[in-house]
């Protein structure tokens, strides 16, 4: 028995539509390194293709809205070069959804004695779906690259995965899938290694419990790729029991009083400060954050912690308003119940008690699904939470992929949802939660601009826009990623950028002068590479004077390290202007005037940040009418927000109430109205 690649409607027609996501350009560039690797190993790949003969072939709907689309022999039928298929690859042709319409896919597949199919292409709500479908009523299993696929409707997409995954049919990363080649990988698994961690599957009421599963997770270290910790992943039995161990436990936490709370909080601050040294080291070891970096996020968590707490005396009593005219009722707020707290890996201390924190002040109970790459550092904070007394069960933890976040927030006892991650995380999590009617609060990143203009201090601006865009590899929500210049004073700007980004000090993390650290993944690394060459082959100027060869030999390079790179991009549409990079990268391009430089800074999916620099008057107040985004900062880096001050992006960087400050009690608590 065999496995075949399926590659479905990887088209021109379909790839050059509005809106598809991810980026077309990735889409090709995972779709590619699969079908590369297929190859390697010998086996079969079946390229499934849309063709229209002639118009009244097309299905009903094309032929009513007067759409011509995949026609034989034109451009728009083909497919890109890197995907087009080989001479023994078998091209399965189709006039509607499912590539099982055509007999010849089933008695081929039954030919090469095929059990498994993996598919890749678009679009996840359609022609994905059908053929997903179809060879699961024929008996295949059935896995689809998660990463190697793409809709324009987002939304409609995540859906169709909750509605397969349902029925078994597995969602992976490329990386994940077996086929007897090669996965991504820029390093060899160094000889000699330690025992890495064992992550326990939960923590219940304090203590770990180590389970068994063949669902495991394998994590090296981004600094010299070691493998560092193996986590097995909380099944959906496991989840439930931590879920209703959380549920039992509300009443009783809500009955405590308020003060008590937040003594038991300010316990889990003395922890961690008592734990400075060991949790910035260990924050460092995880993920590969700067030591410098490891050690301010550590005071970060402090004050998020100390900011939750003050904010939680402020509002003390449980009744907020009442009728100044009537006295027949009043106004309180509820806690939810019990919350699920999803946290990514780049920042695994800090973000998760900006959330477990002000959820347990307001009265709930939380479940907490820390980040795989972040899991050692939770364990440490279970750890010490465990020892502050805290009532039964009043924080949970389970451990696991993206698999275990969607077991968690599909259990009927969670009330509500706050999550930080990426946009397409997001969208799977809000088409659950809003499924389930629960309150979301999610943060999801930030594709950040700042503007430079002419009168602005160049000097100040470029040395804030490089620690903005690099620090932590630029591996967090707020970095830098774009840069819009008046092109008046591009040359010097320009000038300043490229000496200040000499200095940067690329490297070992455990170095206390360094800059910039490894990237989290080998895959962050082949990503950011493709991501820049495709900007290179689509017109922009790269500069990255730190990938010469001989650069990277004198430097630390056993792990995970993506050079720091500044390109220039003239093409607003271009996929390095438009999508999140997420690394060490930083785009420019020029404006030549300031409604330009507006309509650029606005013109992408997200908005949690922009930044001006300049020292006229009339540009700010305008600059902070118009910029659509949810912090604006002027004469200061994107990078970096206070502890008491609201987190929020505007358009999908956000959802629901805001972290921190306010947003506190907007979202741990609901109004209930007593008569």
């Amino acid at each position: 028995m065999s496995t075949a690649l399926l590659l479905i409607d990887l088209q021109q027609d379909y790839l050059q539509a509005a809106g598809l996501t991810p980026h077309p350009a990735e889409i090709c560039a995972r779709a590619s390194a699969l079908l590369h690797r297929f190859r390697h190993a010998g086996l079969s790949v079946f390229h499934l293709w849309t063709t229209i003969n002639e118009a009244k072939e097309s299905m009903p709907h094309w032929q009513r809205a007067g759409i011509q689309r995949c026609v034989a022999g034109t451009p728009g039928h083909q497919t890109p070069f890197a995907l087009a298929p080989a001479d023994h690859e078998q091209i399965i042709h189709k006039q509607f959804y499912s590539g099982f319409t055509n007999s010849r896919l089933l008695t081929q597949l039954e030919a090469i004695e095929a059990d498994s199919l993996v598919l890749a292409g678009l679009y996840t709500r359609a022609c994905i779906r059908t053929t997903a479908i179809d060879a699961y009523q024929h008996g295949y299993s059935v896995t689809i690259a998660e990463d190697a696929t793409g809709d324009i409707d987002p939304i409609h997409a995540a859906i169709t995965r909750q509605y397969l995954s349902e029925r078994g049919i597995v969602f992976r990363p490329i990386s994940q899938i077996p086929c007897g080649a090669p996965t991504f990988s820029n390093t060899t698994s160094p000889q000699n290694e330690a025992e890495p961690i064992k992550i326990p599957t939960i923590f219940i009421n304090g203590s770990p419990e180590y389970g068994e599963s063949d669902r495991q997770t394998v994590v090296r270290s981004p600094h010299d790729g070691k493998t560092a910790s193996v986590v097995t992943h909380a099944d959906r039995t496991t989840i439930s029991r931590v879920v209703a161990a959380s549920r039992k436990s509300t009443r009783a936490w809500q009955a405590t009083p308020v003060a008590e709370r937040q003594e038991l909080a300010m316990r889990i601050h003395q922890k961690i400060e008592e734990q400075n040294k060991d949790f910035s080291e260990r924050i460092t070891e995880t993920i590969g954050k700067p030591i410098r970096d490891a050690k301010q996020e550590v005071q970060f968590a402090l004050r998020l912690i100390e900011s939750a707490v003050a904010s939680s005396k402020q509002h003390g009593q449980s009744v907020i308003s009442q009728s100044a005219t009537a006295a027949n009722w009043n106004a309180i707020r509820r806690p939810h119940g019990v919350v699920a707290a999803i946290t990514p890996w780049n920042n695994p201390l800090a973000i998760a008690v900006g959330k477990i924190t002000p959820a347990i002040l307001y009265g709930n109970t939380v479940v907490w699904k820390p980040a795989i790459q972040g899991a050692p550092v939770a364990v440490q904070l279970m750890q010490q939470i465990q020892d502050c007394g805290f009532p039964n069960h009043v924080i949970n933890a389970v451990f696991g992929d993206h698999s275990t976040a969607e077991y968690l927030i599909r259990n009927p006892d969670i009330d509500a949802l706050t999550l930080t991650g990426s946009s397409q995380t997001g969208i799977a999590a809000q088409v659950i939660g809003l499924t389930r009617q629960i309150p979301l609060q999610m943060e999801l990143g930030g594709n950040n601009a700042a503007i430079v203009w002419s009168d602005a201090d160049l000097h100040d601006a470029t040395k804030q826009i490089i620690a903005g865009g690099f620090g932590n590899a630029g591996q967090r929500c707020t970095a830098t990623r774009r840069v819009i210049v008046d092109q008046r004073c591009f040359d010097s700007f320009w000038s300043l950028l490229k000496s200040h980004f000499s200095d940067l000090r690329w490297g070992d993390p455990w170095n206390e002068s360094t800059d910039i650290g490894p990237v989290v993944s080998a895959e962050s690394v082949q990503r950011l590479r493709e991501v820049i060459e495709r900007a290179r082959i689509g017109g922009g100027k790269v500069y990255s004077p730190f990938s010469s060869p001989e650069f990277i030999q004198d430097t630390h390079q056993a792990g995970y390290y993506s050079p720091p790179t500044l390109v220039i991009n003239s093409d607003p549409m271009n996929e390095i202007w438009q999508r999140e990079t997420f690394g060490p990268v930083v785009v420019i391009q020029t404006a030549s005037s300031w409604q330009e430089a507006l309509q650029l800074c606005n013109g992408v999916e997200q908005g949690l940040v922009a930044a001006l620099f300049t020292n006229s008057e009339s540009i700010k107040e305008d600059f902070l009418e118009n910029a659509n985004a949810g912090i604006l900062k002027v004469n200061a880096p994107t990078a970096g927000a206070s502890a008491s001050a609201p987190f929020c992006g505007w358009k999908s960087s956000g959802t629901g109430p805001p972290e921190h400050g306010v947003g506190d009690i907007e979202f741990y608590t609901r109004w209930q109205v007593r008569y």
